[in-house]
């Protein structure tokens, strides 16, 4: 009997929560034992009950979950393996909702589904913005001269729309439809979702996001590379990922509504798509069928952006823990950076 139900449920109509409670599934679950598997073919999303979840990916803990939390997220909406393993690290009770389940709440138009996707986007930007954070904890770096990289001004952004840069015409449906995030999506929506996108010309090592300012923009990248850096004390950095054509970035603080975690820099010219945040939060808040494929689109990109995060983290951390080890063992301190 579910006594007190996910967070997510608040505010929805009472017939709907009933038809959604009614496919939960409360599992206890003991401490030590695993609620879901790294590698395994599962779908299955839960929410904590009571008690604590610790999350692995490997040998290596990259984060904890407790009650209100939800889990699965990863694998509902990108259909792939378990990207980490879930234990319990106390007795817990989840509330835990199979695939067919949740499909059936979709295909009846139960307004759950979106709560569930606007739930998945925010437990998404935290997982990343923690994890970034305890890579910037672990990390050497490198030199990063902030300073000799400027951002496009209005009038190399104008100069660049009237077309006086060699650089072809964008149509921005169709980088959508091509890109990994909508190419499982219908084309009319896609279109739609088009129409919110403008585009935006960047040459090489000016910044498309700075870390700590305010989200104001999201991009996908239609050609070019860009990097994305957290700045550390020192002038230096650490690189956590590259984008490629076809990914979104800018996104996460957007979504959050948080300052920037990471600095995003272009890497040669660079032509992307940029969405302005008022044109995001519109479409995020939409429960038409348009507004789902917006969130689900943007949980897959999240999804690649959590997947590289996570490899970059447990990579790291091995390296930190076998330092520590070394300090323990008596290895001068400034011995163990050495390359």
């Amino acid at each position: 009997m579910i006594t007190a139900l996910p967070p997510i449920f608040a505010g929805l109509h009472r017939d709907a929560v009933d038809e959604a409670a009614a496919r939960l599934r409360t599992i206890p679950i003991a401490v030590g034992d695993p609620l879901m598997i790294e590698g395994e073919d599962d779908r299955t999303v839960a929410f904590v009950a009571t008690g604590t979840v610790e999350l692995w990916h490997g040998e290596t803990k990259v984060g904890t979950a407790g009650p209100r939390e939800m889990l699965g997220e990863c694998e509902l909406f990108s259909d792939i393996p378990r990207l980490c393993s879930a234990t319990a690290a106390s007795d817990v009770v989840v509330h835990a909702l199979p695939p067919e389940d949740y499909a059936a709440l979709c295909e009846r138009g139960n307004p759950i589904v979106h709560a569930i996707e606007r739930a998945s986007i925010r437990r998404l930007g935290d997982r990343l913005r923690l994890l970034s954070a305890s890579i910037a904890d672990r990390a050497k770096g490198r030199k990063f001269e902030l300073a000799a990289r400027t951002s496009p001004s209005f009038f190399q952004r104008l100069k660049s729309s009237l077309g006086q840069e060699p650089r072809g015409l964008v149509n921005p449906a169709e980088v959508l439809a091509n890109s990994p995030m909508f190419a499982w999506a219908d084309r009319d929506v896609v279109d739609a979702i088009s129409s919110y996108f403008s585009t935006t010309y960047v040459d090489h090592d000016a910044f498309l996001c700075r870390q700590g300012d305010p989200g104001t923009k999201m991009f996908v990248l239609v050609d070019g590379e860009v990097e994305v850096v957290l700045l550390m004390t020192g002038s230096k950095a650490e690189q956590i990922a590259r984008i490629h054509p076809g990914q979104a970035f800018g996104d996460t603080s957007i979504a959050m509504g948080t300052p920037r975690t990471a600095t995003c820099v272009a890497r040669g010219k660079v032509t992307a798509l940029e969405m302005d945040r008022a044109d995001y939060v519109t479409l995020h808040a939409l429960d038409a069928f348009m507004g789902s494929v917006f969130r689900q689109s943007m949980i897959r990109n999240l999804v690649e952006h959590l997947r590289a995060t996570l490899g970059r983290f447990v990579q790291l951390d091995q390296a930190y823990a076998e330092r520590r080890r070394a300090l323990e063992g008596g290895t001068p301190a400034n011995a163990l950076w050495q390359d």
